[in-house]
């Protein structure tokens, strides 16, 4: 099972409009993300992301919705229940989000460096849970294109996977997309 796996490499699939990635543990693929929004919902800055098996069994979603303020992502579990949600902070240095239980407790944060490349995924503790490292792609790649590959490492199965598994699109749409757009 794609649960059980300690380091994923995310590796962003091309498209003009939509994100898509395939997952890889040990080399071999352990997963799929893809986009399922719509133009009109893509306008409107919300999104809705799933996060499937090898096999395309759907294992959870994450959901923007629409946000003035502060950018989020609900995280739904197969079964459609709420297992949590990574909000955006407004005032810091660098990169940061706060992390939500289902019942909206704050489990942890989700920081960054000011550049975007590495984050770090932290309990409520401040203990570092997972860590999110963006991938240098080639000088090709990273001129020509948008794609973007990061890598997850789990430091402790304790901590919501789902969620963990979540950050480095969240930090990909969140942060990296508008930029992306401007290339």
């Amino acid at each position: 099972m794609i649960f059980l796996a300690e380091t994923f490499f995310f590796k962003e699939n091309f498209s003009f409009a939509f994100n898509s990635y395939e997952i890889y543990s040990n080399n071999a693929l352990v997963g799929r993300v893809n986009e399922k929004t719509d133009f009109l919902k893509k306008m409107t800055g919300r999104a809705t992301v799933d996060f499937s098996d090898e096999n395309g069994k759907l294992l959870f979603t994450a959901v923007k919705p629409f946000s003035f303020l502060r950018p989020k992502f609900d995280i739904f579990g197969a079964d459609g229940k709420l297992l949590g949600s990574v909000v955006k902070k407004i005032m810091a240095i660098g990169p940061a989000f706060t992390i939500y239980d289902a019942s909206g407790k704050t489990i942890g944060s989700f920081k960054g460096d000011l550049i975007g490349w590495n984050y770090s995924i932290l309990d409520s503790s401040g203990a570092e849970v997972a860590s999110v490292n963006k991938k240098f792609a080639g000088i090709a790649s990273e001129l020509l294109t948008s794609k973007d590959n990061y890598l997850l490492t789990v430091k402790n199965a304790n901590f919501p996977t789902e969620i963990s598994m979540a950050c480095p699109v969240i930090a990909d749409m969140l942060l990296k997309d508008n930029n992306k757009r401007k290339k």
